[in-house]
């Protein structure tokens, strides 16, 4: 199938994905503390405790519904989006994640 308009023709296979994976994985010895919820920060909670280091969770983006990512400490923490890392520098942060990848929210930089 093919999308048509009066001057090109794209095939439909060029369409975002229903769901791409962020990854967040524990990179400090004393672990990670890590909150993941639905659509906004006041959202159903996907998961929230501590990641323990080289511990690993992924969740799903779905297409045009963000999750919002908290971290307790971001440098303790790798993440990827889709496979593509993604900077978290700074000190407790939240982020909006999209299937582009992260948009911090607010943050501090104290430990």
């Amino acid at each position: 199938m093919c999308i048509r308009d009066s001057t090109t023709t794209v095939p439909s296979s060029a369409h975002v994905p229903d769901a791409v994976p962020l990854e967040v994985r524990a990179t400090d010895p004393q672990g990670v503390a890590v909150e993941v919820r639905k659509t906004g920060p006041n959202g159903a909670v996907v998961f929230a405790g501590t990641l323990a280091q080289g511990e690993v969770r992924t969740f799903a983006i779905a297409r045009g519904l963000p999750l919002w990512l908290s971290l307790a400490w971001a440098p303790s923490a790798a993440v990827r989006v889709d496979g593509v890392p993604q900077d978290t520098t700074g000190g407790t942060e939240t982020y909006m994640v999209t299937q582009s990848g992260l948009r911090r929210l607010t943050g501090t930089t104290s430990r």
